[in-house]
């Protein structure tokens, strides 16, 4: 929300997920809610799977009613005729597909702004391609190298697609002025997608109908080759330079159809209408920020580093600007001379600041002090002490003679009876069995000692 200055979105689309839908309810009861088709497909495959496999036929008619519906009394009433037909009017999925038809099929949303898309799919498809970067066993260093190659990879290719956006031109596909209107005007990407309705609206005859009013102009269409039986309705008001079509191509993607284009022929209309026209869709909303945009202040950085960072980016694209002409260089090195004692100035005054301030919280600590300490501490530096002292794991013990004895995991250490016998010097007369019997007598009287104190 602040990102997009506390303004809610007009249109979501989500897969379905019921507390996702409960929530957007809640937070935006304003938003357009849709979900993903493609999500919705998989799932009736999965629920009618059987039914799809054996009978052809329904499974043409099941994805037309869907896919081809362009009204909502259309798909409903198709809908209702599929059941009957097919004899599935009592099948479980569809009559739950039937009762939440408002939140996925494409009828309902003819008029509202999905552009291009039904799916999810461009979200999917970053995920899987990140997928391909990054495996779940990876760690975090590794995670936030494969981040940095995904993030390089696709701002190369979005820096090719602009290359090849401002070296080259796209081919034309007519002589029409509002193609070379659009072709200039639009991004590659898109002006293809205007390319190919122009492309389309030469497989249409055009008949005058009826009109709605006196002030406006009806026209029907339909295919040259009777492809496809269905009429398209484009009414027309040239006085405002305003066209709907049936078909709700411009409310779904933002551009015109090629229904509206047939009649801009007929009409010998020149150039796009400016309403058609979105700045979303144009090369020059992908350079650089519109009137309307503001960007977001996230206040100073929090250390040196990301200072200096934000520093040489805003200064390196100054200098880039500033290097090709001579006059501007002139500024920007003008400029630089007279930042100089400015920034020394600054700079001492925030170390003296600091300093009073460093001052300043020495006196309060020691008036809180009542007591201070004598030790005499060398300056400059702080006390050194060594670390806690950690305890040996086990169970301590001490026998008769007060030595200490250590049991871990029931067995018993005799460090200290070793240590006593490496310093104690033999004498020549015993060898080395007598030395070991005598080892063994005292590890037996230190086991049964162990062994009473264990009891008591």
């Amino acid at each position: 929300m602040i990102a997009m200055n506390n303004e809610h979105p007009l249109h979501l689309m989500t897969d379905q997920d019921k507390a996702m839908e409960t929530s957007i309810k809640d937070v935006f009861p304003n938003t357009v809610h849709r979900c993903c088709k493609w999500h919705v497909q998989r799932k009736a495959r999965e629920k009618l799977g059987r039914i799809l496999s054996m009978d052809e036929i329904f499974e043409q008619v099941f994805y037309g009613v869907i896919n081809d519906s362009e009204m909502v009394d259309e798909f409903e009433e198709n809908w209702q005729h599929m059941l009957h037909c097919f004899d599935l009017v009592d099948n479980r999925h569809l009559s739950n597909m039937w009762r939440t038809r408002e939140t996925w099929a494409p009828a309902y949303f003819r008029k509202n702004f999905f552009p291009f898309t039904s799916t999810t799919g461009r979200s999917e498809g970053l995920n899987s391609y990140f997928k391909t970067f990054v495996n779940p066993q990876d760690s975090v260093w590794r995670f936030v190298q494969q981040y940095e190659v995904l993030q390089e990879t696709m701002l190369d290719r979005e820096d090719n697609q602009a290359f090849i956006g401002h070296a080259t031109t796209a081919p034309l596909y007519s002589r029409y002025n509002f193609e070379r209107q659009a072709v200039h005007f639009y991004t590659r990407s898109v002006f293809l997608k205007f390319q190919k309705e122009v492309m389309a609206s030469t497989g249409f005859l055009m008949n005058l109908a009826p009109a709605l009013d006196n002030a406006s102009v009806r026209f029907e269409l339909h295919s040259n080759y009777f492809e496809n039986p269905r009429i398209f309705s484009v009414n027309v008001v040239l006085a405002e330079e305003k066209f709907e079509c049936s078909c709700n191509c411009f409310e779904m993607n933002g551009i015109i159809c090629a229904h509206i284009i047939r009649v801009m022929v007929h009409l010998n209309v020149q150039k796009n209408p400016q309403r058609y026209m979105l700045e979303r869709w144009s090369e020059a909303a992908t350079t650089a920020m519109s009137s309307g945009g503001c960007l977001l202040d996230f206040g100073h950085p929090a250390t040196n580093t990301l200072k200096y960072n934000a520093l040489c980016r805003k200064y390196t694209w100054l200098a880039s600007q500033a290097c090709s002409n001579d006059l501007a260089y002139k500024i920007m090195n003008d400029a630089a001379h007279q930042l100089e004692p400015l920034i020394a100035a600054a700079k001492q005054g925030a170390l003296q600041e600091q300093q009073e301030a460093n001052q300043q919280q020495a006196t309060q600590q020691q008036q809180q002090t009542p007591e201070p300490t004598t030790v005499s501490q060398p300056d400059g530096d702080a006390m050194l002490q060594n670390p806690a002292r950690v305890p040996k794991k086990g169970v301590r013990l001490k026998n008769q003679r007060g030595e200490r004895l250590c049991l871990s995991n029931g067995k018993m250490h005799i460090r200290t009876m070793l240590r006593k016998m490496k310093r104690s010097k033999p004498s020549p007369e015993e060898n080395l069995d007598q030395r070991r019997k005598r080892l063994l007598a005292r590890t037996t009287t230190k086991k049964v000692t162990v062994s009473k104190h264990a009891s008591t």
